[in-house]
Protein backbone atom coordinates (compact mmCIF):
# COMPACT_ATOMS: atom_id res chain seq x y z
CA UNK A 1 0.00 0.00 0.00
CA UNK A 2 2.43 2.29 0.80
CA UNK A 3 4.35 1.78 -2.08
CA UNK A 4 0.99 2.92 -4.13
CA UNK A 5 0.96 5.80 -2.26
CA UNK A 6 4.33 6.94 -2.93
CA UNK A 7 3.98 6.36 -6.87
CA UNK A 8 0.52 8.18 -6.77
CA UNK A 9 2.41 11.06 -4.87
CA UNK A 10 4.74 11.07 -7.60
CA UNK A 11 7.68 9.66 -5.70
CA UNK A 12 8.04 6.62 -7.75
CA UNK A 13 11.90 6.13 -7.03
CA UNK A 14 10.88 5.64 -3.29
CA UNK A 15 8.19 3.35 -3.99
CA UNK A 16 9.88 0.88 -5.96
CA UNK A 17 11.48 -0.99 -2.83
CA UNK A 18 8.55 -1.30 -1.35
CA UNK A 19 6.72 -3.15 -4.18
CA UNK A 20 9.57 -4.98 -4.40
CA UNK A 21 9.39 -6.00 -0.41
CA UNK A 22 5.59 -6.79 -1.60
CA UNK A 23 6.48 -9.11 -4.48
CA UNK A 24 8.32 -11.37 -2.34
CA UNK A 25 5.68 -12.33 0.17
CA UNK A 26 3.25 -12.29 -2.70
CA UNK A 27 2.56 -11.51 -6.45
CA UNK A 28 -0.26 -10.21 -8.56
CA UNK A 29 -1.72 -8.51 -10.96
CA UNK A 30 -2.30 -5.55 -9.09
CA UNK A 31 0.94 -5.60 -7.14
CA UNK A 32 2.62 -5.92 -10.80
CA UNK A 33 0.85 -3.41 -12.87
CA UNK A 34 1.52 -0.93 -9.94
CA UNK A 35 5.10 -1.97 -9.59
CA UNK A 36 5.21 -1.85 -13.59
CA UNK A 37 3.81 1.96 -13.47
CA UNK A 38 6.50 2.57 -10.83
CA UNK A 39 9.29 1.49 -12.89
CA UNK A 40 8.15 3.16 -15.73
CA UNK A 41 8.01 6.42 -14.05
CA UNK A 42 11.80 5.78 -13.03
CA UNK A 43 12.65 5.13 -16.59
CA UNK A 44 12.98 1.65 -15.98
CA UNK A 45 11.04 0.23 -19.40
CA UNK A 46 12.45 -2.88 -20.04
CA UNK A 47 11.76 -4.22 -16.42
CA UNK A 48 7.83 -2.74 -16.28
CA UNK A 49 7.66 -4.33 -19.53
CA UNK A 50 8.23 -8.13 -17.99
CA UNK A 51 5.90 -7.09 -15.27
CA UNK A 52 3.15 -6.26 -17.25
CA UNK A 53 3.81 -8.86 -19.53
CA UNK A 54 3.41 -10.91 -16.78
CA UNK A 55 0.21 -9.13 -15.76
CA UNK A 56 -1.12 -9.83 -19.00
CA UNK A 57 -0.22 -13.76 -18.88
CA UNK A 58 -2.38 -13.92 -15.88
CA UNK A 59 -5.35 -12.08 -16.80
CA UNK A 60 -5.51 -11.17 -20.85
CA UNK A 61 -7.93 -8.46 -20.81
CA UNK A 62 -6.26 -6.45 -17.95
CA UNK A 63 -6.31 -3.06 -19.62
CA UNK A 64 -3.95 -1.61 -17.02
CA UNK A 65 -1.25 -4.09 -17.78
CA UNK A 66 -1.94 -3.74 -21.64
CA UNK A 67 -1.28 -0.04 -21.06
CA UNK A 68 1.84 -0.49 -19.17
CA UNK A 69 2.96 -2.91 -21.80
CA UNK A 70 2.66 -0.04 -24.73
CA UNK A 71 4.03 2.79 -22.53
CA UNK A 72 7.09 0.65 -22.35
CA UNK A 73 7.70 -0.50 -25.98
CA UNK A 74 7.27 3.28 -26.60
CA UNK A 75 9.96 3.93 -24.54
CA UNK A 76 11.85 1.22 -25.47
CA UNK A 77 11.56 2.64 -29.30
CA UNK A 78 8.79 0.26 -30.53
CA UNK A 79 6.62 2.39 -31.74
CA UNK A 80 3.82 -0.68 -33.45
CA UNK A 81 3.69 -2.60 -30.17
CA UNK A 82 2.92 0.38 -28.54
CA UNK A 83 0.26 1.18 -30.78
CA UNK A 84 -1.08 -2.93 -30.79
CA UNK A 85 -0.92 -2.69 -26.73
CA UNK A 86 -2.35 0.48 -26.16
CA UNK A 87 -4.92 -0.74 -28.87
CA UNK A 88 -5.81 -4.15 -26.81
CA UNK A 89 -6.34 -2.00 -23.45
CA UNK A 90 -8.83 0.61 -25.05
CA UNK A 91 -10.40 -2.91 -26.30
CA UNK A 92 -10.98 -4.04 -23.07
CA UNK A 93 -11.27 -0.28 -21.56
CA UNK A 94 -12.37 2.39 -23.84
CA UNK A 95 -13.18 5.14 -21.83
CA UNK A 96 -9.55 5.49 -20.44
CA UNK A 97 -8.53 8.66 -21.53
CA UNK A 98 -5.01 8.34 -20.42
CA UNK A 99 -4.69 5.26 -22.99
CA UNK A 100 -6.52 7.70 -25.54
CA UNK A 101 -3.79 10.35 -25.16
CA UNK A 102 -0.98 7.76 -25.25
CA UNK A 103 -2.23 5.92 -28.52
CA UNK A 104 -2.52 9.67 -29.96
CA UNK A 105 0.84 10.28 -29.15
CA UNK A 106 2.54 7.25 -30.38
CA UNK A 107 0.41 8.06 -33.86
CA UNK A 108 2.13 11.27 -34.05
CA UNK A 109 5.41 9.70 -33.38
CA UNK A 110 4.68 7.05 -36.48
CA UNK A 111 3.93 10.20 -38.62
CA UNK A 112 -0.20 9.52 -38.44
CA UNK A 113 -2.19 13.02 -37.32
CA UNK A 114 -5.32 11.73 -39.20
CA UNK A 115 -5.10 8.65 -36.99
CA UNK A 116 -4.22 10.86 -33.88
CA UNK A 117 -6.98 13.35 -34.29
CA UNK A 118 -9.63 10.28 -34.73
CA UNK A 119 -8.30 9.26 -31.28
CA UNK A 120 -8.27 12.67 -30.12
CA UNK A 121 -12.31 13.13 -31.40
CA UNK A 122 -13.09 9.98 -29.88
CA UNK A 123 -12.55 11.17 -26.19
CA UNK A 124 -15.68 12.70 -25.19
CA UNK A 125 -15.69 16.41 -24.52
CA UNK A 126 -15.39 16.87 -20.31
CA UNK A 127 -13.67 13.98 -20.16
CA UNK A 128 -9.85 14.84 -20.37
CA UNK A 129 -8.40 18.33 -19.63
CA UNK A 130 -5.21 18.06 -22.03
CA UNK A 131 -7.50 16.48 -25.10
CA UNK A 132 -10.23 19.42 -24.34
CA UNK A 133 -7.43 21.68 -24.55
CA UNK A 134 -6.05 20.00 -27.98
CA UNK A 135 -9.79 20.48 -29.21
CA UNK A 136 -9.76 24.19 -28.68
CA UNK A 137 -6.46 24.82 -30.11
CA UNK A 138 -7.56 23.09 -32.86
CA UNK A 139 -5.90 19.57 -33.76
CA UNK A 140 -4.32 21.19 -37.16
CA UNK A 141 -3.13 24.49 -35.22
CA UNK A 142 -1.77 22.58 -32.40
CA UNK A 143 0.18 19.52 -34.71
CA UNK A 144 2.04 23.12 -36.29
CA UNK A 145 3.64 22.43 -39.29
CA UNK A 146 1.84 19.27 -39.77
CA UNK A 147 4.86 17.63 -37.85
CA UNK A 148 2.59 17.09 -34.64
CA UNK A 149 5.14 18.93 -32.28
CA UNK A 150 2.59 20.96 -30.87
CA UNK A 151 0.51 18.14 -30.19
CA UNK A 152 3.30 15.88 -29.05
CA UNK A 153 4.00 18.50 -26.49
CA UNK A 154 0.57 18.97 -25.40
CA UNK A 155 0.49 15.04 -25.04
CA UNK A 156 3.37 14.74 -22.57
CA UNK A 157 6.04 13.58 -25.37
Amino acid sequence: MLGVTLHAAGRSDEALPWFERASKNRGGAMLWNNHAAALLASGRAREAAELARRVVAVDPNNAGGRLNVGLACEIEGDLPGAVSAISQSLSSQPGNTAARRALARVQLALKDPAGSQATFLAIPEGTDNTADSVARRGHDRAAGTGSGNGIARSLGA
